[in-house]
């Protein structure tokens, strides 16, 4: 089946489709942009463990609490860092991370 298309169709139908796929990559980025209240970024992660960013940072590189990325985020599943909390993860002077 063959359409035949003017000038003036074609720019019309690009014009539309354009629409349609901007509205849709604005949906997206609302839903992507803000992640599901089960994950805590890094502020809050740190936050909730009484840590600075850099212990955070620290417990992530030897694979204490896990993290994840979502595009440039780091987040963090909330029920990580209650099982952290729950398992006493905290910061020593000797600059060990130890479990109470």
């Amino acid at each position: 089946m063959i359409i035949n298309l003017d000038k003036k169709e074609i720019q019309s139908l690009a014009q539309e489709i354009a629409k349609i796929l901007k509205e849709d990559f604005k949906e997206n980025v609302k839903t992507e942009s803000k992640p599901s209240e089960n994950y805590l970024s890094r502020s809050e992660a740190a936050k909730a463990l009484q840590v600075t960013l850099p212990t955070l940072d620290d417990y992530c590189q030897r694979e204490l609490i896990p993290s994840y990325r979502l595009r440039r985020k780091i987040l963090f599943k909330r029920s990580d860092i209650e099982s952290a909390i729950n398992k006493g993860l905290r910061y020593s002077h000797g600059r060990q991370a130890v479990k109470s």
